[in-house]
């Protein structure tokens, strides 16, 4: 026999399904392999009266998410961006904005968003850190469409982070340049004395 009728044969042998093979299912599987079925608007004999589908509870409301307003959704009004952010800023938001900075945003821009990280050590272009006074100078709705949209080699976060986290790293930002940039009156008076007394 030749080799390739040799092996024609074994294709045949090892194809053949025979009884040994097939199993019977265990009696109580047998109700997984055969289940009654009815189609959404058939008659069947899920409830009482015979029907598959029931009509809502009387009363019952749609759920529908409340939209968000404009300046919530996008940082603008009227195609201006927002000078502040438009949802209360609470210490509960600013801790937020830290919990959500220090994941997304200190691998590049560093932990007080000086823009200085291992990560940015190694990028062609560096990022600029939050500090800088044009950075300090942008809008609330300019910093969120940054955060949104992505900027330069920075992609757009939009995807990971729900508009009211969005909004939450930028007051966490504020925070962020505030604490680099607070001016000694504006400090706690024990905050203040430690300040000056290690001033020149």
């Amino acid at each position: 026999m030749k080799r390739s009728q040799m092996a024609l044969a074994m294709l045949l042998l090892t194809s053949c399904r025979t009884r040994a093979v097939w199993h019977e299912p265990e009696p109580s599987l047998e109700r997984m392999l055969e289940q009654d079925r009815y189609d959404a608007y058939e008659e069947g004999a899920f409830f009482a009266d015979g029907k598959v589908l029931q009509p809502p509870p009387r009363a019952a409301l749609a759920y529908v998410q409340k939209p968000l307003d404009e300046a919530v959704a996008t940082g603008q009004t009227s195609g201006q961006f927002v000078d502040a952010i438009p949802v209360p800023v609470t210490r509960a938001l600013v801790v937020e904005g830290r919990r959500k900075f220090e994941t997304f945003c200190s691998a590049c821009h560093g932990v007080l968003g000086d823009g200085k990280s291992v990560v940015a050590r190694y990028m062609p272009r560096r990022p600029r850190s939050l500090h800088e006074p044009s950075v300090r100078a942008l809008r609330d709705g300019e910093i969120y469409s940054v955060i949104s949209n992505g900027y330069g080699l920075m992609p757009p976060y939009a995807a990971e982070l729900a508009p009211l986290e969005r909004w939450s790293v930028v007051a966490y930002v504020r925070a962020l340049e505030r604490s680099q940039n607070a001016e000694l009156d504006e400090m706690p008076v024990a905050l203040s004395r430690r300040a000056e007394a290690l001033l020149p």
